[in-house]
């Protein structure tokens, strides 16, 4: 039994030792590290790849890549590489991409080679439609031989393929000119791109306009106005038939069925032109025209007075519109006071005989002259029928004998002559002043400057105008002179 108590006792002390060792023995342990995948490998200029990064731990066993690696171009004039391991190729030439962490780290070789593509451009535009009268801007983008975007060239030339449809100038400015599509193209030297536009009709509503729209006029002056009309693709185009013209105010214009507008009274109106379901309003200011432009007299040409005869002469102020200025006050004036005066009433005097002339002046604005002539004169009386009157008077210093339109005198007897003459029964000493060869209507002859006797002839020399029948004699007819 000892024999068996020993043998356990053995047993039992090397399971002891057997464990003892398991429990004192440390466990294996390595670096960790990272793997880029590929690990090398090539792109053009301007083109990309992207590297895969691998993360080991430290029993060597793939794990997730922890959070803060940092990649890395070691040359950002060949290549750039952003956070997510895109490489992007920029010039030609090698350089390593370099990825990190912590204090590991892992590196890729990568080669840039020259892009072998053509250049080109494109044409873009924020729209590809434009309403005929509007534009847009069309931009282009140059691509050199590496297929990198470059500042475009010198040298670009523009042109629509149908200038019918729209325009283009040399910035790529569009303009629609009537609806329908046309290619646009922009040339560089060998190269060229095109953009479709297509060009629609305005959607607008037709409208009038008026002009002017503000203007104003003087009581009885005129303006004009006109119309213009844009039809739904807001162009310019004939007037419609049967516009209607009114004024909203006709105490202040009337207006006529061709846009001419009249003012009546110091006031404001609109003006209203409508045509279908279209209306066109202008306004239009009167206002009074109380501007002095002319002053005129009444008589106006001539007035003839004898001695001491007292006529009136009226003046009249009116604008430039010819109407009456009411309140004027005139100044008169005679141009020979010897022989016309004239009150601040516009009263004419005879004061002596001759010619002389009258004017009225107000606010610096002066009448044309009246004719003044005091004369000598009075109606024919007597037998044979005469009528009429004559009149004796000075002009130019000459002394005339004038009959009257309505003169008249018997056709039966022979040999009539007029006479200047101190009695209405004899021609002694009287001044013949002609044969009186027509009998009737008015006739003007220069007396003769002296009588008979060598005497001068005055206006005031004889007192009487005497028809005389030189055959036989006889008074036909004769004038008292005053």
């Amino acid at each position: 039994m000892f024999k068996y108590l020993s043998f356990f006792g053995a047993f039992i002390f090397f399971l002891a030792a057997c464990s003892k060792k398991a429990d004192d023995t440390p466990l294996t342990t390595i670096p960790e590290r990272l793997e880029l995948s590929p690990a090398t490998t090539s792109v053009v200029v301007g083109g990309t790849t992207t590297f895969s990064v691998t993360f080991f731990n430290n029993t060597g066993q793939l794990a997730a890549v922890p959070a803060g690696i940092v990649w890395t171009s070691m040359n950002t004039n060949i290549a750039t590489v952003n956070q997510q391991g895109m490489v992007t190729g920029v010039a030609a030439g090698q350089t390593s991409i370099r990825v990190s962490y912590n204090s590991i780290s892992a590196t890729a070789l990568i080669t840039v080679t020259a892009a072998n593509v053509p250049e080109r451009l494109e044409i873009s535009s924020t729209t590809t439609t434009v309403v005929a009268g509007a534009s847009t801007t069309f931009t282009l983008t140059y691509f050199n031989n590496q297929g990198v975007a470059a500042p475009v060239p010198p040298g670009v030339d523009w042109s629509s393929l149908n200038n019918g449809v729209a325009t283009v100038n040399q910035q790529g400015l569009v303009t629609g000119v009537a609806p329908g599509q046309a290619s646009i193209r922009a040339t560089l030297n060998a190269i060229s791109a095109t953009a479709l536009i297509t060009v629609t009709s305005p959607t607008v509503l037709e409208r009038l306009e008026i002009s002017p729209g503000n203007t104003s006029i003087l009581a009885a002056g005129t303006a004009t106005f006109t119309l213009t009309y844009y039809n739904n693709q807001g162009v310019v185009a004939p007037v419609p038939a049967g516009v209607i013209w009114n004024s909203m105010n006709t105490a202040a214009a009337t207006v006529n069925q061709q846009g001419v507008a009249t003012g009546v009274a110091a006031g404001q109106t609109n003006i209203q032109a409508t045509v279908n379901s279209l209306t066109a309003t202008a306004s239009l200011t009167v206002t009074a025209n109380n501007q002095l432009a002319t002053v005129t007299l009444t008589p106006s040409t001539m007035l003839e007075l004898n001695l001491n005869q007292v006529s009136a002469v009226s003046a009249t102020g009116r604008n430039s519109n010819g109407d009456i200025i009411n309140g004027l006050v005139f100044t008169w004036a005679s141009s020979d006071n010897s022989l016309v005066t004239v009150d601040n009433t516009g009263m004419v005097r005879g004061v002596g005989y001759g010619t002389t002339t009258v004017t009225a002046t107000a606010a610096s604005i002066t009448s044309p002259p009246l004719m003044v002539q005091v004369i000598r004169s009075g109606t024919f009386n007597g037998s044979f029928n005469s009528a009429g009157q004559a009149k004796l008077k000075i002009e130019n210093g000459v002394l005339k004998l004038e009959t009257s339109a309505n003169f008249s005198v018997s056709s039966g007897a022979p040999d009539l002559r007029i006479y200047l003459s101190n009695s209405t029964s004899s021609i002694s000493n009287a001044v013949e002043v002609a044969t009186l060869n027509q009998r009737s209507g008015a006739q003007t002859w220069n007396v003769p400057a002296t009588n008979a006797g060598g005497q001068p002839v005055t206006i005031t020399s004889y007192p009487f105008v005497l028809v005389w029948c030189r055959q036989f004699g006889g008074n036909y007819g004769h004038v008292v002179l005053p």
